[in-house]
């Protein structure tokens, strides 16, 4: 970095005016740990951060850590941020909490997309040996009226659940976790939809509406 008062003139007058090069910009200071090449602004939970670690903590700002310039945007009552009064839970440090399963989008698009392919061969599998037909009446109409009914609740818990709650989170690590939980639950909402579909056309006289009668009762 060259000292404040050194100026670089450009060699073509017509380039415009000399560039005065100073300490003003970013990442000129030095400190404690400034030329490290690891963040080392958290604590990982193990020895070393994880991946999860490293893409979670901290992506949501907060006045209380980094932001030391405050909130930069405001909603229109002039709440600025996220505001702690969004939520009856308290805590003396948002920050601190973990996902157990370590969750990100990478794992959760590799696990949902395994658990996906499991199903498609598992549907196919069962085709290909007219598994359906040898179905008990009873289990039939079990599948028709409760297990198909079970993709309303799943779909309103993800949607109208834990797609509002995640907004108020007062961190990015349960804002994540809470996110995690919506996909599994609209996941799963459309995985039984799915798979009602595929039984109406597998399965001769199957009734693939019941479920809504059973839901709104």
């Amino acid at each position: 970095m060259a000292d404040s008062t050194t100026a670089t003139t450009a060699t073509d007058p017509n380039t415009g005016p000399a560039i005065n090069i100073t300490n003003a910009d970013a990442g000129a200071s030095t400190f404690s740990g400034s030329d490290s090449r690891s963040f080392n602004y958290f604590t990982p939970k193990g020895r070393h951060a994880s991946v999860y670690e490293d893409v979670t903590v901290d992506v949501q700002p907060d006045p209380k850590r980094h932001l030391l310039q405050g909130w930069l945007y405001a909603f229109a009552d002039g709440t600025a941020g996220f505001d702690e009064s969004w939520t009856k839970v308290k805590s003396s440090d948002w920050h601190v909490f973990r996902d157990p399963n370590e969750q990100w989008h990478r794992t959760l698009y590799i696990r949902q997309a395994n658990t996906e392919r499991q199903i498609q061969q598992t549907l196919a599998i069962a085709k290909s040996q007219n598994v359906f037909v040898t179905w008990d009446a009873s289990w039939v109409k079990c599948i028709e009226t409760h297990v198909s009914a079970s993709m309303h609740p799943e779909y309103g818990l993800g949607m109208h659940v834990f797609v509002p709650a995640q907004r108020d989170a007062m961190s990015n690590m349960i804002n994540n976790a809470i996110c995690v939980n919506s996909m599994d639950k609209l996941r799963f909402s459309q995985d039984l939809a799915l798979y009602n579909l595929a039984l109406s056309e597998n399965i001769p006289n199957f009734n693939g509406t019941v479920h809504k009668q059973t839901w709104l009762k």
